[in-house]
């Protein structure tokens, strides 16, 4: 086991290859480990680049690229050959949740606001500069005269 990471783990992803481990701690940083290496538990790469505590992350299919959201309001791309993002979006609000649509290079997170959007990867589709395609929000609800605003805790494409 890597013990490598001190303090919580707010989100963390293995790769496809099965040859690597993703750990984002309860911080803004990344951490890459190889887990094939039992005697070596300190991280191959660490990832900076968001500026609160990354709450979700994953490998794009081949586990070249890695994408993130944070509660710094970004979602990040890295290449993995390089310590820096190559790109990022700004979603104006918490990222609870982030998953790639791989067929279309698109990223999809939901978010703190209760939005869903849909970011462009490839720059092909966008309407604008910053990468957006789409955005779906929720009516806010009423309950007993309250009305309630509802935070997306999770995204997913199957």
């Amino acid at each position: 086991p890597v013990r490598a990471h001190k303090g919580p783990f707010s989100a963390n992803s293995g790769s496809v290859d099965k040859q690597q481990f993703l750990a984002a701690g309860g911080n803004p940083h990344i951490r890459l480990y190889e887990i094939a290496n039992n005697e070596h538990q300190n991280p191959v790469l660490t990832l900076e680049g968001h500026t609160a505590s990354v709450t979700s992350l994953g490998f794009q299919r081949d586990g070249r690229y890695l994408y993130s959201g944070s509660e710094d309001g970004t979602i990040k791309l890295w290449d993995l050959r390089n310590p820096t993002y190559s790109r990022s979006f700004d979603a104006k609000a918490p990222v609870r949740s982030v998953t790639l649509f791989s067929d279309r290079d698109q990223i999809i997170s939901g978010d703190s606001a209760g939005r869903v959007t849909v970011w462009d990867l490839g720059g092909n589709g966008s309407r604008s500069s910053d990468g957006f395609l789409h955005q779906v929000q929720p009516r806010k609800g009423s309950t007993g005269g309250c009305l309630m605003q509802t935070s997306i805790q999770a995204v997913d494409i199957s």
